[in-house]
């Protein structure tokens, strides 16, 4: 195991963000983990994306994504 890296995920990540999801307690019941990626997961992640108080992250070790986290971004000033 190398040392983990910590990334803002991409559009060409969702694959695998959303296997993982599938494959989770909550998701297995829920989410569509088909090769093909739904456009309503394309959506979501451009949303996400597009919101400046949202920093969507992937961890990868040796070039593996391992986690994904959602972590908002708020202003405190």
């Amino acid at each position: 195991m190398g040392e983990p890296r910590y990334r803002r995920a991409t559009a060409a990540d969702l694959g695998e963000i959303v296997a993982m999801l599938a494959d989770g307690v909550l998701g297995a019941s829920r989410e569509s983990a088909s090769p093909a990626v739904d456009d309503c997961y394309r959506a979501a992640f451009a949303e996400i994306s597009a919101d400046p108080n949202q920093f969507l992250c992937v961890v990868e070790d040796e070039q593996q994504i391992v986690r994904v986290l959602n972590r908002p971004i708020s202003d405190t000033n």
